[in-house]
Parts: structure tokens; C-alpha cells; sequence
């Protein structure tokens, strides 16, 4: 009885570190990808795949799959693969937030990819949504003031896009009264300079 238990945790905690592992590199892979490395793409697709069959209710690892859907979508050659692979990760983003609605990642992850899929897909209200959560923690003090500065600039580009153009200025406002001189502090003082213009 003993043996069977110590052998049933080893194997949980070898599953678990296996996990941990595929996470960390298809996230690697992931973030390559981002930036237009197409077998990137491939590779963390195949990496968060095998992730998720070890731990199928992981909402970090359905997320992370849905923002490459969306990358693998971008690269695809053809209207109706692009479309396919979109949806696909449109869909593994909304699952993955249905899983850990609080979790903070998750929230960013879905935020970012709805604020930068083309207009056609709809997606602005899911990225006001999120931003919107991701909003009340940093206005509650609860995060570092790096991240509540980048969730202010990004939300204020969800407020432009939907054309509240004062909702988009007190945002980018806060981002800049953290750190004026960070770069999403930067990036906000640009913004609202070529707002004023």
C-alpha cells in the first residue's frame, strides 16, 4: 500500500515538473512567434498540445494555445485558413478565461490578442472586458506599478479604438503619473501629445 502511494506521487510530481517544462518553453516559443518566426509558432503549438494533455484544465496553457492559434492564423497563406486558425484560438482564449475568470495572465493574454485581431472579428468588447477586470486590480493598489502602467496604456487604446477619446486620455494620463519616463509611460506621453494635435 505504501509503495503504491509514494509511487503515485512521484508520478504526480514528474507530470507536474513534465508540465511545468512544455509551459515554460511553448510560452518560449510563444513569444518568438510574436514577433514573426513561423516555426516558433509550430513549435509552441506542439509544445502547449502536449502540456495540456498532462494537465487539461490548465487556463495559463489554453490561453498561451489560443494566442498561437491566433499567430498561426496570421501566418496562414490562405483566407480560409487564417479564419480557421483565428477562431480556433479566439476559442481557446474565451475557454481558457471560463477556467481561471481571476487569473490575472489569462485576462492579459485575451486582453492583448482581442485589442490586436483585426476589427472584423469583433473583439474590442471581449479586450474592454478584460481590461476592464484587469482595470480594478490596478486601480485597487494590488499590482506592481510596472503592470498597472502597461494595463493603463493598452486599456487606453481599447477606449481610443471604440472612439471615447477622453476615456483614452485619463487612461494614458495614470500610465504617465506612474512613470513618465518607463517605456509605456513613453508611449502614453506620444499618444496624448498626438491626441492634442
Amino acid at each position: 500500500m505504501k509503495k503504491t502511494i509514494i509511487l503515485l506521487l512521484l508520478s504526480s510530481l514528474i507530470f507536474s515538473s513534465d508540465f511545468q517544462t512544455l509551459l515554460k518553453e511553448g510560452e518560449k516559443y510563444y513569444r518568438q512567434g510574436i514577433q514573426g518566426d513561423k516555426e516558433a509558432v509550430e513549435k509552441a503549438i506542439e509544445l502547449l498540445e502536449r502540456a495540456l494533455k498532462l494537465e487539461p484544465k490548465s487556463a495559463l496553457a489554453t490561453a498561451y494555445l489560443g494566442s498561437t492559434y491566433t499567430l498561426k492564423g496570421r501566418d496562414a497563406s490562405q483566407p480560409w485558413d487564417k479564419m480557421k486558425f483565428t477562431k480556433k484560438g479566439i476559442a481557446l482564449l474565451d475557454k481558457a478565461v471560463r477556467l481561471e475568470p481571476s487569473n490575472i495572465k489569462v485576462r492579459i493574454e485575451r486582453g492583448m490578442n482581442s485589442l490586436n485581431l483585426p476589427s472584423f472579428f469583433g473583439r474590442l468588447p471581449v479586450a474592454k472586458e478584460d481590461f476592464g477586470f484587469l482595470r480594478g486590480k490596478a486601480d485597487g493598489g494590488k499590482l506592481p506599478k510596472g503592470l498597472s502602467q502597461f494595463i493603463y496604456y493598452q486599456a487606453g487604446r481599447v477606449y481610443f479604438n471604440l472612439g471615447k477619446y477622453k476615456e483614452a486620455t485619463d487612461l494614458w494620463e495614470k500610465a504617465v503619473k506612474i512613470d513618465d519616463k518607463s517605456e509605456y509611460g513613453k508611449k502614453a506621453r506620444d499618444r496624448l501629445s498626438e491626441l492634442k494635435d
